[in-house]
C-alpha cells in the first residue's frame, strides 16, 4: 500500500464516487527508469498499462500531442501568509505596534548606536572642519538626523 498526498486523495475521492482505483494502477520509480528513456516514456507506458498513473506530472504541450490528460490542478505551491484569528478586541489598532518586532533593548542600542555615532561625528567635524569632503557645516540635529537615516537605509 503506498502512502502519501495523492493515495490518501485518491481513496477519498474514490469513496464518495463509489470506485477503486487501486486495482490497475502505477507509481513509477524513477530509478528504475533506464537511461535510454525519458520521463515522457514513462508515464506514456504507465498510461497504457494501468488507468492511472498517480504521479506529479507536469503538464506539457509535448505531453498533451502524445495523448496524455490530466486532471485540473488542485495543488497551489504559492507562498501564503496564515496566521491565527485572534479575539475581536485583539484587532484593535496598537500605533506602537511597529515596535514589536524587537525587545526593548534591541531598540534603546539602535537609538544610542545613532546618537552616539552622530555625536562623535559632530565632535569630529568641530575639531577638523575641513575632514570631510562636504562643506556644510552640520549642527548636533542635522547630525544625528544624517546618521538615523544612514543607519536604518533611508537614504538616495
Amino acid at each position: 500500500e503506498y502512502s502519501g498526498l495523492v493515495p490518501l486523495l485518491l481513496d477519498e475521492i474514490c469513496s464518495r464516487a463509489g470506485c477503486t482505483w487501486r486495482n490497475s494502477f502505477a507509481a513509477p520509480s524513477y530509478s528504475d527508469l533506464p537511461a535510454d528513456r525519458t520521463f515522457l516514456d514513462l508515464l506514456l507506458w504507465t498510461t497504457d498499462v494501468y488507468d492511472l498513473s498517480a504521479d506529479w506530472w507536469m503538464r506539457s504541450v509535448e505531453r498533451l500531442r502524445a495523448g496524455t490528460t490530466f486532471t485540473e490542478r488542485w495543488y497551489d505551491a504559492t507562498i501564503i501568509m496564515v496566521s491565527k484569528q485572534g479575539a475581536p478586541d485583539e484587532d484593535k489598532f496598537d500605533p506602537w505596534g511597529w515596535v514589536a518586532p524587537f525587545d526593548t533593548w534591541v531598540w534603546v542600542m539602535t537609538i544610542a548606536t545613532v546618537l552616539v555615532s552622530a555625536m562623535v561625528y559632530w565632535l569630529l567635524e568641530v575639531l577638523d572642519p575641513d575632514a570631510d569632503k562636504s562643506k556644510d557645516r552640520l549642527d548636533p540635529i542635522e547630525t544625528t538626523w544624517m546618521f538615523a537615516t544612514a543607519f536604518t537605509g533611508q537614504f538616495e
